[in-house]
């Protein structure tokens, strides 16, 4: 390893510079003293005297001061020669061992970085959401997660997205949800019993008698979308409008069009992660919390979700899972929805660390910002092990380009599980939500929504 880095070093520019016309480290002889002038007084010739015999170093003050500097730096120079030439020899042998073992040379020598789409068409729409969604963050604008919604889904769908659809969706479902309130003899000023009613709206078959008509309007509940509910064959899945559109979504949309919902009619609901999850809380006057799943229309108390088994000790310490989040909180994590949508379109580069530094600047808790964190790095490595040849993880250590990324993203997975996160298996996650579907309809699961007659 050592003669690797004497190659990088030599690579980097590491050489003796000269500094003023000198060469650093080559003395220079200052101007020889004069002897003393001894007073000629005259009084008494002084007798003539033999010169006593003593011995003259070869360099003495018969030499001249130019000589010597001049095989100095002679001396000087045939040692940089030499080194030069062990440099090179060092490099040759180098590039054959790293020839040798399938490597790219110049990339494991040079620092590589990812791609960058930035100039592609289409990124200026997700450069505009994240810079729309961070003058939420810092107050330059109104925090809206209907309007985050919408820049990250506008810029996925390359601008072409009605807003006035989308937001005469969103006022007819509030104004249905309002009008069930004044039917049901509710209090509008009661934000679990409005948060109730959305639940009711979008989990059970909702009907409503029209005012002035003999009809009855019927709004068939939504349904869990449950053939790839994580976007990995068709990303559209992830997407709020998709759920609008087709009365189907998943854990992350079905949340979000609840909250979007709240926003619109004054409900009070709060998103909460749990592993590869999402659901709503929400509280009575006693500030008693309630977990609203909207994939199975289930009403679960925490400790549902803290036995299962991927929901860690130190996550729950740390605040990552089963915290009810602000509207801040939830706007930003709109951010970390944004670069995966981005991801999907293009790929990954550097748009993808600028989403989460984001997040994290705003919400320090954000165990899905971290998230990204760890797949930005790993992806990273990925790439730089692809660009430079590397196969192996014995490979690694002799290429210092990919080692650099891969102790990088070894950091941050590190980090990442020191928090408390757990990776859990897509398979085991779909038996946990299957179990939360069969307890839905037990009596402890449905009572708040009883209390309100709603079902």
């Amino acid at each position: 390893m050592a003669k690797y880095l004497a190659v990088f070093l030599f690579l980097s520019g590491f050489a003796v510079h000269r500094i003023s016309g000198q060469y650093p480290g080559v003395p220079v002889m200052p101007s020889a003293p004069k002897p003393a002038t001894f007073p000629q007084y005259g009084t008494f010739p002084a007798p003539a005297s033999p010169r006593p015999n003593v011995p003259q170093p070869s360099y003495g003050y018969g030499a001249s001061i130019q000589e010597q500097n001049a095989r100095q730096m002679q001396e000087m120079q045939e040692h940089q020669r030499q080194q030069q030439m062990q440099n090179q020899r060092l490099m040759q042998e180098a590039v054959r061992e790293l020839e040798s073992k399938g490597l790219d040379v110049v990339a494991c020598m040079t620092f590589v970085r990812l791609p960058d789409y930035s100039s592609s068409p289409g990124t200026e729409y997700f450069r505009n959401a994240l810079t729309e969604i961070g003058k939420m963050l810092t107050g330059e604008s109104p925090l809206s997660l209907k309007d985050a919604v919408f820049l990250v889904e506008n810029a996925y769908l390359g601008n072409a997205l009605s807003y006035s659809d989308y937001t005469n969706y969103i006022r007819e479902a509030a104004s249905l949800c309002q009008a069930k309130i004044k039917q049901l003899g509710l209090d509008p000023e009661d934000p679990l019993a409005q948060s109730m009613v959305l639940f009711h709206f979008m989990t059970d078959t909702f009907t409503l008698k029209l005012v002035g008509r003999e009809k009855t309007l019927v709004h068939l509940p939504m349904q869990y979308d449950i053939e790839g509910p994580g976007g990995e064959e068709d990303y559209s899945k992830l997407l709020v409008t998709k759920l609008m559109a087709t009365n189907s979504g998943q854990c992350a949309t079905l949340p979000r069009l609840f909250l979007i919902l709240a926003e619109a009619t004054g409900a009070e609901g709060f998103l909460c992660h749990a592993p590869l999850h999402s659901f709503i809380k929400v509280r009575d006057k006693e500030g008693y919390w309630y977990n609203l799943e909207l994939t199975s229309g289930g009403i679960y108390q925490d400790q549902q979700y803290m036995l299962h088994s991927f929901t860690k000790a130190e996550a729950l310490r740390n605040k990552l899972y089963l915290e009810p989040m602000t509207l801040k909180q939830t706007v930003a994590d709109m951010l970390v929805e944004l670069a995966g949508a981005y991801i999907n379109r293009y790929g990954v580069d550097g748009f993808m660390a600028e989403c989460y530094n984001t997040v994290l600047q705003h919400d320090p808790n954000n165990i899905r910002a971290y998230i990204l964190r760890n797949n930005y790095y790993t992806a990273s490595a990925i790439y730089v092990a692809q660009r430079t040849g590397v196969t192996s993880r014995e490979q690694i250590a002799d290429c210092p380009s990919a080692n650099r990324m891969y102790q990088l993203a070894m950091k941050y997975k590190e980090e990442l599980f020191a928090m408390g996160f757990e990776p859990m298996p897509r398979e085991l996650y779909q038996d946990w939500l299957k179990d939360l579907i069969e307890k839905k309809d037990k009596p402890e699961n449905q009572r708040l929504k009883l209390q309100y007659i709603i079902k």
